[in-house]
């Protein structure tokens, strides 16, 4: 597996550039006998983040995840690519358990929940199966808390392709 993934918001504000080069980088995976892997990012957390008053946003964080969604789908269907879904992951988990804190304070990058459950998304897109429970968490991460991210990497990664 060779995985791709682009600065967050790169395939909303430049797709013909972020398909393109999805297309070149998987092409010369495939080539290379390795299966390409599109990671698609999850939105800011912020409403207020400044990026949401630009159109190309949707406006908010969940119609943003909506439009990444679709672009990586739309790549990978063209670049005949696995998906890797940890921003639909981050949004559902969201949903479900919104005092699971997965960002940073920057409200962009990943907290420590947040990096768990990118990497749960990860291990099941490349393996097939769910993460295992450890015998100890990761990052002092509570185990109830693992648990429930290890669910919505599950549910995630259920909606790949």
């Amino acid at each position: 597996h060779v995985v791709l993934q682009e600065r967050t918001y790169e395939p909303l504000t430049n797709t013909p550039g972020f398909h393109e080069f999805a297309g070149r980088f998987a092409s010369t995976a495939l080539g290379a006998g390795a299966k390409p892997v599109i990671f698609e990012a999850w939105a800011h957390r912020d409403h207020s983040d400044a990026m949401y008053q630009s159109p190309w946003s949707g406006g908010s964080p969940d119609a943003m995840q909506q439009l990444l969604l679709a672009q990586v789908r739309s790549v990978a269907t063209e670049t005949h690519s696995v998906i890797a879904l940890p921003g639909e992951a981050f949004r559902q988990s969201r949903l479900i358990h919104p005092e699971i804190e997965l960002y940073a304070p920057d409200g962009n990058h990943p907290s420590p929940a947040g990096t768990y459950l990118a990497a749960c998304v990860l291990v099941q897109t490349l393996t097939g199966a769910p993460p295992a429970t450890a015998a100890t968490t990761p990052l002092a991460l509570p185990p109830d808390i693992t648990s429930a991210l290890r669910r919505a990497a599950e549910r995630a990664t259920e909606q790949q392709n």
